[in-house]
This record gives structure tokens, C-alpha cells and sequence, in this order.
């Protein structure tokens, strides 16, 4: 019995579609609102039982015969997320549809797509912010001389080696409050000037910051050496008492007191010199 020779399969066509980037969909995802991008549409692309209905489709399509096709777009810029938009699967079908797509040109739907993406962006922006990590961000400008912080606490009479020491400890200080997010700099920066135990009550009416929050930069600050808040405070003192640590973390320096001292001097100064670590003016 002769064997019927196998058919080879057929070669596949070429294509250009190719999946959106994983930080493709989570822009598009983002941006999205959960809301289907044409307009007026408000269809959630999430359904109540946690379903998953939207669609990813393409301004230009990714083939010759595909709605809106430019053929002068790479395969990249064909699945980049200018060229994508999170539709219903409703609208999807209607600017695609041989019937209906005529109606939906290119630029209808780019305008379409920014309008709706432009709702969420700020929001997306401001959530993005909360997990950037600040600490990373911070710049030193470091001393060189402090000669103005010496002429204010009235040291005039240092050798160059002991000059010398001065400024790479208070360069060490720079580098020490760069590792604290702004606003624990904020706050560490108006225990300084306040040169007195306040109470987080106080602290709060005085500062405009919840109890709560003052509570967890304190941790940030006591985690870091240089402010706690005493939870059993003497009988003068107020309740929840907000106190700076000793000066053991500079070597036996005190500091923040001849940090004051120069505040008498300049007293613009000071927030600039913690919170935005200008330590050059103390030059």
C-alpha cells in the first residue's frame, strides 16, 4: 500500500503584531481610569466580579489590511502606547469594523485618547511620587570652609588641620540628613530653632501636620539618631514631648546648639542648611 507523502506544513505568514511591553499595558492600564477611552463611553474595563472585558486596540493597525495602517510605522512604534488605546469591546468593534471604521480616523482617535488619559495623568503622576524614594534624590552641597558658622559661634583660631576636621564632620552631618526623606528634614529642621521640649499637640497646631504624621517621621528620625518622641515625659514636660538626641552622634559636638548660634546670624538660613542641605552657607 503506497504511503500518501506527508504535506509540509505551510510556512506562516509574516506579521507585525507583536504584545504591548509589560510597561506599555501598565501605562495604558494607569492612564485608563478603568474606563473605556472613547468618548462619551464610561464602560469600567474591570466588571464587578473582577473580570477583565477591555481590549488593547490599535490607532494604526498593525497590518496592511488592518484599519488606519501606515506603513511607514515600525513593528516598535506600532505597539508602542502612543498607538495603543483600553477600549470595551464594544467600541473596539466599532472603530475597527469594515462597516464603521471610516468614521474613525487616526487623528479623531488620538485626540480621543489623549483627552481621556489627560483625566487620570496628574493622579497617576501624584501616586507615582509617593513611592519615589526621595533620600536618592538628595543633593549635598557641601562645605569648604565655615568660615561663616565660625565667625558666628566665635572660633577664630583653628590650625588648618583642625579647620580641616571641622569641615569633613560637618560634611559627615550633610551626608547623615541626606538619608532622611524631606519631610523628617522639615521636621528635624524646627525642633533646631525651637531649642525646647515641645509637645506633638503643639508641634502639630504649630506645624499644620497631623498627629499621626508627626508620630511616624519621629520613628523615621529616631531610627536615625537624631529625635524621639518620649512617650513618658517628666512631670514638666508636655504630654508626648519631642526631643532631640544628645550630641554623641557627632563625636561630642554639640552641633545644633552652634548651629543656633548662627541662626542669631542668619536666620534664613537655617532651613536651607537642613531641610535643602545648602551646607555651603556655612562658608
Amino acid at each position: 500500500m503506497r504511503k500518501t507523502p506527508a504535506v509540509p506544513p505551510s510556512p506562516k505568514k509574516p506579521t507585525n503584531r507583536m504584545e504591548p511591553l509589560g510597561q506599555v499595558a501598565r501605562e495604558l492600564w494607569i492612564l485608563s481610569g478603568n474606563e473605556c477611552a472613547f468618548d462619551p463611553c464610561t464602560e469600567r474595563l474591570i466588571c464587578e466580579d473582577g473580570a477583565f472585558i477591555g481590549e488593547v486596540a490599535h490607532i494604526h493597525g498593525v497590518e496592511p489590511s488592518s484599519p488606519r495602517h501606515d506603513p511607514a510605522l515600525d513593528r516598535q512604534a506600532l505597539r508602542a502606547a502612543d498607538n495603543l488605546m483600553l477600549l470595551c469591546p464594544k467600541h473596539h468593534t466599532r472603530i475597527d469594523h469594515v462597516n464603521s471604521r471610516s468614521k474613525y480616523p487616526a487623528p479623531m482617535l488620538r485626540r480621543m485618547k489623549r483627552k481621556h488619559e489627560d483625566r487620570f495623568r496628574a493622579a497617576a503622576a501624584y501616586i507615582e511620587a509617593q513611592f519615589t524614594d526621595h533620600t536618592k534624590a538628595a543633593t549635598v552641597r557641601y562645605a569648604t570652609t565655615l568660615d561663616a558658622l565660625h565667625a558666628a559661634i566665635g572660633v577664630d583660631k583653628l590650625t588648618p588641620d583642625e579647620k580641616h576636621d571641622d569641615v569633613a564632620m560637618v560634611n559627615t552631618i550633610a551626608d547623615k540628613l541626606a538619608e532622611l526623606t524631606p519631610p523628617a528634614r522639615s521636621l528635624l529642621s524646627f525642633l533646631v530653632q525651637a531649642d525646647a521640649v515641645l509637645g506633638i499637640a503643639e508641634v502639630s497646631r504649630r506645624t499644620r501636620r497631623s498627629q499621626s504624621e508627626i508620630s511616624s517621621t519621629m520613628e523615621e528620625l529616631d531610627r536615625l539618631g537624631y529625635a524621639y518622641l518620649e512617650r513618658e515625659p517628666d512631670e514638666d514636660e508636655p504630654r508626648g514631648a519631642l526631643k532631640l538626641y544628645a550630641h554623641d552622634s557627632f563625636d561630642g559636638w554639640p552641633f545644633w546648639d552652634d548651629l543656633r548660634s548662627f541662626l542669631d546670624e542668619h536666620p534664613e538660613r537655617i532651613a536651607r542648611v537642613i531641610v535643602d542641605l545648602e551646607f555651603n552657607l556655612l562658608d
